[in-house]
């Protein structure tokens, strides 16, 4: 393979991060809750992104918001199905190409003081973080989360919260 002794104009590798690539095929979806007058106790939330595909599209997730305003970040965790009530679908990175796949659900509840969340399972798949009474982004440059036709990724706080909320940004890949 022909290559330039200089290294000024090399020939044949362009390293890109691999979100780049996939431009044409991203989706955007968020949701956010806010509960403005709350009972006493504690409260949770999920926040599921389903993979509403009818076959062969996986959801690579490479980059989450988050926010709950008690801080300790959200547990994540696949579920098949839905979670929730549908909150909206997802967009477009480009106008132009038109809406990808990809729906939110939600869900809440309020329990008494000393009560775990009752959303989340006994085996999680991770925990994204969040800041205390703020947001915080993950976007390592990889797939989070790999989300497959007809599973939800489920996002649920982990302290009690009367604010969630969750942006995800994720490639469709055909596989």
């Amino acid at each position: 393979m022909p290559s330039d002794p200089t290294g000024t104009h090399p020939i044949g590798v362009l390293a890109r991060p691999a979100p780049d690539f996939f431009d044409d095929n991203m989706g955007l979806v968020a949701f956010n809750y806010i509960e403005f007058n709350p009972p006493a106790g504690l409260h949770y939330q999920t926040i599921a992104l389903y993979n509403n595909a009818k076959s062969g599209v996986l959801f690579k997730v490479y980059a989450i918001v988050a926010e709950c305003n008690g801080g300790g970040g959200l547990s994540a965790w696949f579920a098949p199905g839905t979670v929730g009530t549908l909150q909206n679908g997802a967009g477009s990175l480009r106008p132009d190409v038109g809406v990808p796949y990809g729906q939110l659900y939600f869900q809440q509840t309020d329990v008494a003081a000393g009560v775990p969340n009752p959303f989340i399972p006994a085996g999680i798949n991770g925990i994204v973080p969040t800041g205390g009474f703020d947001s915080n982004i993950a976007a390592p440059g990889f797939p989070l989360f790999i989300v497959p036709v007809g599973y939800s990724l489920v996002l649920s706080n982990i302290s009690s919260s009367v604010n969630t909320g969750a942006s995800f940004w994720y490639q469709l890949a055909n596989e």
